[in-house]
C-alpha cells in the first residue's frame, strides 16, 4: 500500500505515454501532408502535365 506515492508514479507514467503518443501522431500527420503535397491531384493535372511539351512551345 504505497498510497500517494503510487498515484504519483502512475500519473507520471500516464503523462509520458500521452507525450509519446502525441509525438507519433504528429509524425504521422507530417508524413501524410507531405505525401498529399507531392501527389498529383487528379486527372486534369495529369493530362495538363502530359500535354505541357506540346503546349509550351
Amino acid at each position: 500500500m504505497g498510497g500517494f506515492a503510487d498515484v504519483g508514479l502512475w500519473g507520471v507514467a500516464g503523462a509520458m505515454f500521452a507525450v509519446a503518443a502525441a509525438m507519433w501522431m504528429a509524425a504521422a500527420a507530417i508524413a501524410f501532408f507531405r505525401h498529399l503535397r507531392g501527389a498529383e491531384l487528379g486527372e486534369m493535372d495529369a493530362s495538363y502535365n502530359a500535354l505541357a511539351p506540346l503546349v509550351d512551345r
